[in-house]
C-alpha cells in the first residue's frame, strides 16, 4: 500500500510539474532588443513621415536590428532555404555570408565569423584586406596561403528585400535543465527506493519498504540535481522568424 501512495505522490509531482518545464523560454536578450527598438520605431514613425520601404513598413526594422554574425535562415522566393551568417542591411537589402562551403576549413570559418560581428565593412568593402590565423580576405576572395578557398562573390551573397520571402534568426532558446530535473528527480527517487526496500532473507517486507521510502528523497535530490546539470548543458536551439514578405 505505501509503494502504491508513494508511485501515485510522484506521478502527482511530475503532473504539476511538467508544464512549467514545458513553458516556452524566455526570449534571449537580443530578441528582447529587437521586440523594443521595433515597437519604438514603429511608433516614431508615425510621427516623422520618412521615404523609404524601411520606413513604411515596421517589419524590416527587426531586420536592420540583427547582430553581425549571427546564423539566420534565408527563404528567398526562387530558391530553397539556406543556412547564412548575417553580415548586415540596409533599407533595401542583407547582406550574408555562404559558410557551407565544405572548402572552408573552421579556421576560416571562426575568422569570417568574427568579421562580421566586429567589423562587417571590412566584407562590405572589395578595397579592404584582411589577413589573421594564415586566413586572406581580399579583392579575389578567400585563400590561405596560394591555395584559393572560394571566391568573394560566392562568399558574400547579397538579397534584395522584394526577393526576400522570410528570415529567420538562430539564437539560443534555452535547455532543457527543468527536463532533466524531473528526469533525474523520478529515476532517483525509484532507484533510491528499490536499493532501500530491497529485503534480505528472512527480512519483515514493512520493515524493507519503511527504509526504502526513507532513501527516496535522498535519491531524488541526487537524482533532480545531476539531470539539471546535464539538460542545463544541452543548448536548446530556438529559429525565430524576423520578416515574413507581405
Amino acid at each position: 500500500m505505501k509503494l502504491i501512495l508513494t508511485s501515485s505522490w510522484l506521478a502527482a509531482v511530475l503532473c504539476s510539474a511538467w508544464p512549467a518545464a514545458a513553458q516556452p523560454a524566455e526570449p534571449h536578450g537580443i530578441e528582447r532588443s529587437i521586440v523594443r527598438e521595433s515597437r519604438r520605431l514603429a511608433l516614431t514613425s508615425t510621427a516623422s513621415p520618412q521615404t523609404g520601404p524601411a520606413a513604411t513598413d515596421p517589419r524590416w526594422v527587426p531586420v536592420r536590428m540583427l547582430p553581425g554574425g549571427g546564423e539566420v535562415e534565408v527563404w528567398t522566393r526562387n530558391a530553397a532555404p539556406a543556412r547564412r551568417v548575417f553580415v548586415s542591411a540596409d533599407n533595401t537589402s542583407i547582406t550574408v555570408l555562404n559558410l557551407i562551403d565544405p572548402a572552408l576549413p573552421s579556421s576560416a570559418r571562426r575568422v569570417l565569423r568574427n568579421l562580421a560581428k566586429a567589423h562587417p565593412g571590412t566584407l562590405l568593402s572589395t578595397d579592404q584586406m584582411h589577413v589573421e590565423d594564415g586566413v586572406t580576405l581580399d579583392r579575389a576572395g578567400v585563400s590561405m596561403g596560394s591555395r584559393l578557398l572560394t571566391s568573394r562573390d560566392h562568399l558574400i551573397e547579397q538579397i534584395a528585400r522584394d526577393d526576400l520571402r522570410q528570415l529567420r534568426f538562430n539564437g539560443p532558446g534555452g535547455s532543457y535543465w527543468g527536463r532533466g530535473l524531473l528526469v533525474g528527480l523520478a529515476a532517483g527517487a525509484l532507484i533510491a527506493y528499490a536499493i532501500g526496500s530491497s529485503c534480505g532473507p528472512g527480512a519483515a517486507q514493512s520493515e524493507c519498504s519503511f527504509y526504502g521510502l526513507v532513501f527516496m528523497p535522498v535519491g531524488a535530490g541526487l537524482g533532480a540535481a545531476a539531470g539539471a546539470g546535464i539538460g542545463a548543458s544541452v543548448d536548446r536551439p530556438s529559429a525565430r522568424v524576423v520578416y515574413s514578405a507581405p
